[in-house]
């Protein structure tokens, strides 16, 4: 019996079919996400209740450049000279007309002059009256002869030109206006900006990264200062203004 058991065994063996197996392990890496909360108290990453060290850096910078001045303005005197304001009312019903020292009048090509003095002007009656321009320039010098009484019609009083107007002149001359200012800062921030976020992005280091979107500059329009008043004759001025910057970092060292 032993014998023939050995013997069936050693048939089956060789006879029997059989399968091989080839098993390839391939090698895949494994990314795992966690949200951390940044905490600027503690100095080590909390693994466990998932916190991360934090800091905070700033820098403020000043910065200066020479601007041009492009903006215009005239200088110059106002034009004078005398008028003559009639009352041609006649009937009863006509009254004395009573006008202010700045009563303002227009020729009748819409040149506008005020009156030195008041005056008075009785019916069917005239007077002479000082007037002067209320803008300078030179063509305040030639004006209508006729003129109109704002606030008042031509049947209760007008007035017409006595002799020439004289003294008017304009000259124009460079002056820093708002645009100019406006135009420079606008340059200088851009270039100082830049400079900071550099600097804000080179201060991580080995041990800390910076979060880009922390990065944040701002200029305090307070700090944009001039030499030279706005409006003040000028070719070139010299423009400051301070731009600050911060940036958080976490604690990369550890991870």
């Amino acid at each position: 019996v032993l014998v023939i058991l050995i013997l069936s065994f050693v048939i089956y063996f060789f006879t029997s079919p059989f399968v091989k197996i080839r098993i390839y392990v391939k090698a895949q890496q494994v990314s795992v996400e966690e949200t951390f909360t940044g905490d600027s108290n503690i100095n080590a990453i909390d693994f466990t209740n998932k916190k991360i060290p934090i800091k905070t850096e700033t820098k403020d910078e000043s910065r200066s450049s020479t601007i041009t001045a492009t903006g215009t303005a005239y200088k110059g005197e106002k034009a004078s000279g005398t008028v003559v304001l009639i009352n041609p009312g006649k009937d009863s019903s006509c009254t004395t007309i009573n006008l202010p020292a700045s009563q303002a009048i227009t020729s009748s090509d819409g040149k506008v002059y005020t009156l030195d003095n008041a005056v008075s002007i009785t019916c069917s009656n005239f007077t002479s009256a000082a007037v002067h321009a209320t803008d300078i320039g030179e063509e305040y010098n030639t004006s209508g002869s006729y003129f109109t009484v704002y606030g008042y019609t031509d049947s209760q009083v007008f007035a017409t030109k006595s002799g020439d107007f004289t003294g008017g002149s304009k000259t124009q001359y460079t002056v820093l206006s708002q645009s100019d200012v406006n135009t420079g800062a606008d340059q200088l921030k851009a270039q100082s900006i830049s400079e900071i976020e550099d600097y804000l992005k080179n201060k991580q280091g080995s041990d800390w990264t910076v979060i880009p979107d922390s990065i944040k500059t701002t200029v305090d329009p307070a700090t944009i200062k001039t030499d030279i008043a706005v409006g003040a004759a000028a070719t070139q001025v010299n423009l400051t203004l301070t731009v600050s910057g911060s940036a958080t970092y976490y604690l990369s060292n550890g991870f």
